[in-house]
């Protein structure tokens, strides 16, 4: 009898199959409830990998159109012009060893412009003679700033020391031996010269020395 009153208690507290059902339904709908409120949320509040690459791609390049590179670019035009004076001067010492005969360069400041010549030994001082051709082009030797395309714009201003008075400095000779002087007064040797180029706040030196005649840029 009394086992008979127990079952029927826990038949009367257990929950019927129904009631079980319909509680896992309850329960994964309220699960899938609060998935998709989650994954809303997180659409709402959030971004992807890929939206965030995009927008920080597109405003690297708003920022670029917008503030070009201030940084300092490389002078080409002023390493060309001061190349090529150099070489220019460093050819007229290396004719005047090979054929033993006075020559030098002529440097037009106000003009930008350095001419190649070679000394008329019938005069003394050796005239200047601008009938020297460039080695590869096969034209005159000269270099003007102002009409070649790559070094417009570039500025010329010569300075030299001499061992006695000089008349004209900006006319450079160089002896037999390759010994720089003054073209004006052959007796006359360099100490030192200094052609200085400038571009854009830029400055390139060409110096000369007065003992050896070798030429460098600084």
């Amino acid at each position: 009898m009394i086992n008979r009153s127990v079952r029927e208690r826990k038949s009367r507290c257990a929950p019927s199959h129904s009631q079980f059902w319909i509680a896992q339904i309850s329960r994964r709908t309220t699960n899938l409830i609060a998935a998709d409120l989650r994954r809303r949320q997180s659409y709402v509040s959030g971004f992807s990998l890929v939206e965030i690459m995009l927008a920080l791609t597109i405003l690297s390049i708003a920022a670029f159109v917008a503030f070009p590179s201030k940084a300092p670019t490389r002078p080409y035009k002023l390493d060309l012009a001061a190349s090529q004076f150099a070489d220019a001067i460093r050819h007229a010492r290396t004719e005047a060893l090979r054929m033993a005969n006075p020559y030098g360069v002529y440097v037009e400041s106000g003009q930008s412009r350095l001419r190649v010549f070679r000394g008329d030994v019938g005069t003394l001082p050796p005239t200047p003679i601008f009938d020297v051709v460039h080695p590869v082009s096969k034209r005159l030797y000269e270099i003007d700033l102002k009409t070649e395309t790559g070094t417009q714009g570039v500025a010329v201003s010569t300075t030299a020391t001499w061992s006695g008075a000089c008349a004209l400095p900006q006319i450079l000779g160089f002896d037999a031996a390759g010994i720089p002087r003054c073209g004006s007064s052959w007796n006359v040797l360099l100490e030192t010269s200094q052609i200085a180029l400038s571009h854009a706040g830029h400055i390139r030196l060409i110096i000369v020395d007065g003992e050896t005649g070798r030429v460098t840029i600084q």
